[in-house]
């Protein structure tokens, strides 16, 4: 519509100058002049009156393919190809949506791959970042910023930028929006400290509020039986083979050494360097390596993945870990929660420094999973549509009966079916600030037993934190989130204290990424394992710096900061 005005504004001034130079006389007759007053009295009630949710009648058709979510509980009779999720978008805005496939989803990112190369692609796709930048490269998808601007609504455009506008920005390749984010909560990738309140009480010890008090922590949790069983059996700190993991990993331990490994920092010449090659990550690998020697890490954590490394948590043998704010559900439940009763008391706190300044978690700006748009698609502002529609219903009162059946699939409120029928909304989208938000409110909605204190969105997890309270210990990993204190509070804590480093590059993947990264990544976990467990001296990381660079990082650092200073344009 925009578009349209503005072309015809250009039509206006041509004709104008058009008879400014020919014979006849110049000035207007009176007919002429309200015709035009009443054609620009027309654009202007026509531009106040556009509706960007106008039902299409006749209906229209959106193809997508589908990742099956096994969660999901059907109604009789219903699918990922006939559910009450699409007949709402084909009711409400005459959009029918039909599934070119649906696949299981540990087979979605092959079956997407075979798609792109036959090019052969529905109108609407969800990809992640390595198929974005092959989509882009084949020139087969749209720059669908003008019927963004256009159709969005305000609410989506604020929904969307509530992380300051990354997950957007990480869209636009070349000042073109080629893609809409799939949003999802900025901070929920904070790690935290997770460490054993019973094993603190029997130690004498206090909760850390600096490396070195973790430290003391750790060799304590190592050496003085804290289980109690006369063996020398217990570690201090939990580690598992994927090092950099969030959950029984060591991102928050380096990020206590102001060490960021895997994200792109900005240095004080403005430009941007890469965080696992920096002298901090020298330093916290020093400390692990010594931690490692005095027998305070599992001392074959390189062949446990976290599955197998929890077990040890539940067999009573760990008393520290770094985690996310879900660590609690799990791996934590299963052993702090045994026939009903809880038997290991875990706290949660801030991460903490190696010195006197505050330590900070580390953060992506963007998810890394795009809905992208077919340069066939012969409706993409009905993308749009379907965009604002999926997150004006996840954000309305849970008692809006026009909301419920985006999340419970029925046009009908009574005999909805599960709560994952939200999964099939085929763009569906997370809240950027949703659990800072909780956090913030959670304790006092729980303390005045009032939960209208909470949007309605987030009643299922005060019924959780009620349950847990009256006994149902099946809740207990919620009660780690949701209790005061807990990771949401704490994650709140975090925003308020702006305890956060953001990986500055938040763009498609560079062409010497796509090719080198694997290789890199792979060296990177090998020599950081190899130093931990004394099979090579800390001076390799030296020596790792510098392959890194040579083996195809210099070559990513300069297309990264290429794209760094388009995006600063």
């Amino acid at each position: 519509m925009y578009r349209k005005l503005a072309l015809g504004g250009v039509v206006a001034a041509c004709l104008l100058l058009s008879a400014c130079s020919s014979n006849e006389p110049q000035e207007r007759s009176s007919s002429t002049a309200q015709q035009e007053t009443a054609s620009a009295s027309s654009s202007n009630s026509s531009e106040q009156n556009f509706d960007p949710m106008q039902k299409y009648d006749p209906p229209i058709e959106v193809t997508t393919v589908r990742s099956m979510n096994p969660s999901i509980v059907w109604d009789e009779g219903e699918s990922y190809e006939r559910n009450g999720v699409y007949a709402a978008y084909e009711n409400d805005l005459g959009i029918k949506i039909r599934n070119l496939w649906s696949v299981d989803s540990s087979q979605y990112d092959q079956k997407v791959n075979i798609a792109i190369a036959s090019g052969d692609i529905p109108d609407l796709m969800q990809v992640n970042s390595v198929q974005f930048q092959q989509l882009l490269d084949a020139d087969m998808i749209m720059d669908i910023g003008e019927a963004f601007e256009k159709y969005a609504t305000p609410y989506t455009k604020e929904y969307v930028t509530r992380d300051g506008g990354g997950q957007l920005d990480s869209t636009r390749i070349n000042g073109k929006m080629m893609a809409l984010p799939y949003t999802n909560g900025v901070h929920n990738d904070s790690t935290f400290l997770f460490i054993r309140k019973d094993w603190l009480d029997k130690m004498g010890l206090q909760p850390p509020k600096t490396m070195q008090d973790l430290e003391a922590i750790s060799t304590a949790f190592t050496r003085n039986d804290p289980d109690g069983n006369g063996k020398d059996d217990t570690f201090g700190l939990a580690l598992q083979k994927d090092l950099m993991s969030g959950s029984l990993g060591l991102q928050g331990f380096f990020n206590g050494f102001h060490a960021y490994p895997n994200i792109w920092l900005k240095n004080e010449a403005g430009e941007l360097v890469y965080g696992s090659i920096q002298p901090e990550v020298r330093n916290a690998l020093a400390k692990l390596k010594e931690m490692y020697k005095n027998g305070e890490i599992d001392q074959e954590f390189g062949v446990k993945d976290l599955a197998k490394e929890a077990e040890l948590i539940a067999q009573d043998k760990i008393g520290i870990t770094y985690g996310l704010f879900w660590t609690g559900n799990y791996p934590l439940q299963s052993g702090a929660v045994k026939d009903g009763k809880v038997v290991q008391d875990w706290g949660v706190y801030p991460i903490v420094a190696a010195d006197d300044q505050i330590a900070k978690t580390q953060l992506q700006k963007s998810t890394g999973l795009y809905y992208v748009v077919s340069k066939k698609a012969k409706n993409p502002e009905a993308i749009i549509k379907m965009y604002n529609q999926s997150i004006w219903a996840m954000d309305a009162p849970a008692s809006d009966p026009n909301a419920v059946k985006y999340v419970k699939g029925k046009i009908q409120i009574e005999g909805g079916a599960d709560q994952t029928y939200y999964v099939l909304n085929p763009t569906f989208v997370g809240k950027q600030d949703r659990f800072p938000v909780v956090g913030k409110t959670i304790s006092k909605a729980l303390a005045e037993k009032d939960p209208t204190l909470l949007p309605d969105s987030e009643l299922i997890l005060y019924n959780f934190m009620t349950d847990y309270l009256n006994g149902n210990t099946d809740h207990w990993g919620y009660a780690i989130q949701l209790e005061q204190g807990g990771t949401l509070e704490t994650m709140y804590q975090y925003t308020q204290e702006n305890r956060f480093v953001f990986n500055e590059f938040y763009g498609a993947l560079t062409p010497s990424m796509a090719e080198k990264n694997s290789t890199l990544t792979k060296k990177q976990d090998e020599v950081f394992t190899k130093i931990i467990v004394g099979a090579a001296p800390l001076e390799e990381f030296d020596s790792f710096v510098e392959q890194w660079k040579s083996l195809g990082g210099n070559d990513i650092t300069q297309e990264v900061n290429e794209w760094h200073q388009s995006v600063k344009q």
